[in-house]
């Protein structure tokens, strides 16, 4: 089903839907709550990777889940929220979004999946959900405008270059981690 610039799949069985395509070229993006009475609950892989006209998009609360490369090379991007809501996030989410300076990322999920802000080179502000215990490989890869490890209560785990040519310089773990 087509309606205005976005593409989605429809579940019938549950009265969810997916958003899979975006044909726009709006500056500031917002996201369909419901489609045709169906509940919108996702945003689909590569959703909006390499639209350069975003600058800013609206999730909304009723989206759950976030495919991999959803906003992957979006060079225009300057912010974005992340939802609590949301509770599935793939793997190189923000990869090479070089103008993305501010994230706050709330979602309720345990590991930060990898390379979610590889190649973010102009990310400075990052605020990551206490849920997160766990970030993954070259999560932070080449953030280097990042001058410091996002706090995160409950992190154990800091996967291999996570954070390998960012600005961070040091970093004081108060509870015991794995590498």
């Amino acid at each position: 089903i087509y309606v205005e610039d976005f593409g989605f799949s429809i579940n019938s069985s549950t009265n969810e839907a997916t958003i899979v395509e975006y044909n726009g070229d709006d500056s500031d993006v917002l996201i369909p709550t419901k489609v045709y009475g169906y509940d919108v609950i996702a945003l689909g892989d590569a959703l909006f990777s390499g639209n350069n006209a975003i600058v800013s998009v609206n999730i909304p609360s009723c989206i759950r889940s976030i495919g991999d490369s959803v906003f992957s090379n979006c060079t225009s991007i300057v912010n974005i929220t992340i939802p609590k809501t949301v509770t599935s996030v793939g793997k190189n989410i923000f990869m090479n979004c070089s103008t993305l300076k501010k994230v706050e990322f709330n979602a309720n999920i345990a590991a930060l999946p990898k390379s979610t802000f590889q190649n973010c080179t102009s990310l400075s502000d990052v605020v990551l959900s206490d849920t997160i215990e766990q970030i993954e490989n070259f999560a932070f890869y080449n953030c280097e405008s990042l001058g410091y490890v996002p706090s995160a209560e409950n992190l154990t785990h800091i996967g291999q270059s996570a954070f390998y040519n960012s600005g961070v310089k040091e970093f004081n773990a108060s509870m015991p981690m794995t590498t």
